[in-house]
């Protein structure tokens, strides 16, 4: 069973990926831009760590999307363009799981929060999957290691990922608490 899932997407095409990418980066810059757009017409928390971060992750989703749609148009670039979306979206799982393990250890943020279950994993079992695909596949099928070590990862985050869900729950009913008193 182990092995199926070390083969699941080898068979997907390049052209899935740009596609899949493309979408991801869509999203950010919908969600980063929105957030964005609103410390500018009202008060919003955060208002500083909201603009720190789009200050690099809209750039950064704008290149994304462009090489993607670049790569759907000319499909002889697609694997190039893969190499260097690849890495940044590693880089971005990366960020994201540093910040959900914070969160596990040190508690859910004040204010409006909220966690979807699953999409950290999903999301950094994906980057390092691709990454591995397009910018390593030799040492990808030479090293045995490297798939143990993409398990090691995809528990690891899961485990973080589910750490910061009990902590969103436990949060909640600590709210319930405080009005039930």
């Amino acid at each position: 069973m182990i092995r199926k899932l070390f083969t699941v997407g080898s068979g997907t095409p390049d052209r899935a990926f740009v596609t899949i990418n493309g979408g991801l980066a869509l999203f950010v810059i919908v969600a980063h831009g929105g957030a964005l757009l609103l410390t500018f017409h009202q008060y919003v928390e955060r208002e500083q760590t909201i603009r720190r971060v789009s200050s690099v992750s809209l750039p950064l989703a704008c290149a994304l999307v462009i090489a993607s749609v670049v790569a759907l148009i000319n499909p002889r670039i697609e694997v190039p363009v893969l190499r260097f979306q690849s890495p940044v979206f590693v880089v971005g799982a990366l960020v994201s799981v540093v910040w959900a393990a914070f969160i596990a250890v040190s508690g859910v943020p004040e204010g409006n929060f909220s966690w979807t279950p699953g999409v950290l994993t999903v999301f950094t079992a994906y980057a390092f999957y691709s990454f591995w695909r397009f910018n390593i596949p030799e040492a990808y099928s030479r090293y045995p290691w490297l798939k143990s070590a993409n398990l090691v990862l995809l528990c690891t985050v899961g485990l973080i990922d589910g750490a910061v869900l009990v902590r969103t729950i436990s949060g909640v009913f600590r709210v319930f608490r405080t009005f039930g008193s």
